[in-house]
């Protein structure tokens, strides 16, 4: 048997083409929608050379996606200034715009979202700049993502400690039309209230023990009229069938008329939640942006949700997605799953990654390293955090470190403030997330990997052996999850392979989903073909084994549907064949 290998790669997409439909949002924005795509808007062809502007302005990174977990990522623009020939480039200062041209790869090598300073010379169409050929984007204003070395394993948390202030914002457009909910119902849905106990403000009171909270943004308007944590603001808009990006920049822009420049404070410790009219286009849920101030709820249902709201204002403070197998919501552990259209729950926190980046539970928070030697550990709920018999050995989260992935097991005790979590309760939840302790935590959504009962056990380093084991849940104040972290003895080995044995290894780079391959018989019937991909996971091993069924020759074909391959730009990704245990390239 014979293997012939042909290594191909696609060419055919320009780098452009990649972030070429954008949705008009302002920074990495969770869009959650139900029956399709919010507005979105294509790049017009270039007019002449001279109607490009200089545009510099605040970098973000856009990310729309659907309910159901799919979508697309793109960029764009919180412009400061702009200069140019053309009689647009002066009238986008203070505006968001979509960025179209600029390379994704690049832009997450080089680039932070909220943070970064970018430089571009492009062609305005309504609300999309597309960068001029050949123009090169210029970075300024990066500064040191947040991070501790991996020894201590926990960033800063500058959100801790400090009240935030909220304000809420009921939008009323030109034909007189809004939530039906009051302002007096309005703040209740948020503040809380008699008929309001799972809210905005309580969840994040209750799950971080006081360490994240909110206040009611207090102020007056340019006017002297007095703001109290929820306002009404009319603008000159027809909701009825309009783009939702439409209605929020009116309603973005007439707020700082309303409010004057300065409200959002400085540094900016004041979020702001929109709430848009029902009549919107697009079947949306709600968005928000990462590291930024603002979030946007559709109609009545997404105004009252509870979750929806702690979910978007989570983004606010920079947490990714909680996903499980290939759909970026799917973790219903905690609040950055899915969310729901309850105003009164799911009562529920957050899982053990994002506990981790928040910080809440610091002191009792393990760091256990994948050794040969294993490694004993107390878990129990968060809802136990301060439960007065506790003690030093108690913990709230185990991360477990090294290599491209991180794991982070908790205890998912269903009971007081995680009483209604919706997913592996009252079970130890492993979840997985690339190693970034240095990295942008928005670039970095988390995956439930394991639900594990009494007894069960979970391989998180499968090159070592390193497994996490649920020994024992005794007890019941508090309930005690006893973890093992650790390898244990290999199996014997197996007998070789036979010779008409193929195994397939990809190591796939930052870009996973690109990724393919096949094997292909050549010749007369019978005919054969095996395939792999596109993988999810990046940096990761991935192994098929299968049985060639004939002599003969076969062809092997690797893929990179992006075309710039698996090595060396992004990530150091390879592939190993071996037929009958031998390597053959």
């Amino acid at each position: 048997i014979t293997l012939a290998a042909i290594v191909a790669a696609e060419h055919t997409r320009l780098r452009m083409a990649r972030g070429s439909q954008l949705h008009t949002l302002s920074a990495l924005a969770c869009l959650l929608c139900g029956g399709g795509l919010l507005s979105t808007t294509s790049a017009a062809p270039l007019p002449r050379a001279d109607a490009a502007c200089q545009v510099t302005g605040g970098y973000v990174l856009v990310d729309v996606e659907h309910e159901d977990g799919s979508g697309f990522e793109g960029h764009s623009l919180e412009i400061t200034s702009s200069s140019g020939r053309a009689a647009l480039c002066g009238q986008h200062a203070g505006s968001f715009v979509d960025l179209v041209g600029l390379d994704t790869k690049w832009a997450e090598a080089n680039l932070v979202s909220g943070r970064s300073v970018l430089r571009v010379r492009g062609v305005f169409n309504g609300q999309v700049l597309t960068i001029a050929p050949g123009d090169i984007p210029e970075v300024s204003g990066v500064p040191q993502v947040k991070g501790a070395s991996r020894s201590v394993g926990i960033q800063s948390f500058p959100h801790i400690g400090t009240k935030k202030k909220l304000l809420v914002v009921r939008v009323v457009d030109s034909q007189d039309s809004a939530i039906s909910d009051s302002l007096s119902q309005l703040r209740a849905n948020v503040f809380g209230g008699s008929d309001d106990s799972v809210n905005l403000v309580e969840r994040y009171q209750s799950c971080s023990y006081g360490k994240t909270t909110f206040e009611a943004f207090e102020g007056e308007t340019v006017t002297g009229e007095m703001v109290n944590g929820v306002m009404e603001l009319d603008i000159d808009v027809n909701a009825i069938g309009a783009n939702n990006d439409v209605i929020r920049e009116a309603a973005r822009s007439k707020l700082f008329d309303v409010l004057g420049p300065g409200f959002l404070g400085s540094p900016r410790d004041t979020y702001v939640m929109l709430m848009l009219p029902p009549e919107t286009s697009g079947g949306w849920i709600a968005y928000a942006y990462v590291n930024y101030w603002l979030s946007v709820y559709n109609g009545n249902t997404w105004s009252r949700s509870a979750s929806a709201h702690t979910h978007e204002v989570g983004h606010n403070l920079n947490l990714a997605h909680s996903g499980e197998a290939n759909n970026q919501y799917a973790d219903q552990t905690g609040m950055m799953g899915y969310s729901y259209g309850s105003d009164e729950g799911p009562k529920m926190c957050f899982n053990p990654a994002k506990n981790w980046q928040l910080g809440w539970y610091e002191d009792r928070a393990a760091i256990a390293a994948p050794t040969s030697e294993t490694s004993k550990y107390k878990l129990v709920g968060i809802a136990d955090y301060e439960n007065s018999n506790l003690d030093d050995d108690h913990k709230v989260i185990l991360k477990v470190a090294g290599g491209m992935k991180d794991y982070y097991i908790a205890y998912n005790r269903k009971i007081g403030i995680n009483s209604g979590t919706q997913e592996g309760g009252d079970q130890v939840t492993v979840v997985e997330r690339d190693s970034g302790d240095d990295l942008d935590y928005s670039r970095l959504k988390s995956k439930l990997v394991a639900k594990l009962s009494e007894k069960g056990s979970y391989t998180v380093d499968e090159s070592s052996g390193v497994t996490v084991t649920v020994d024992s849940i005794t007890g019941e104040n508090p309930k005690v999850a006893t973890v093992i972290v650790g390898a244990f003895p290999s199996p014997p080995p197996s007998s070789p392979p036979p010779p008409n044995a193929l195994t397939v290894q990809i190591l796939t780079d930052e870009y996973p989903g690109e990724t393919t391959w096949t094997v292909e018989f050549i010749g007369a019937p019978p005919t054969y073909t095996v395939s792999g991909g596109p993988y999810e996971s990046r940096e990761t091993t991935y192994t098929s084994d299968s049985l060639l069924p004939a002599a003969g020759t076969y062809r092997f074909t690797i893929l990179d549907g992006y075309g710039d391959g698996i090595c060396c730009g992004y990530g150091d990704g390879q592939y190993t064949v071996f037929l009958g245990g031998v390597e053959l390239f």
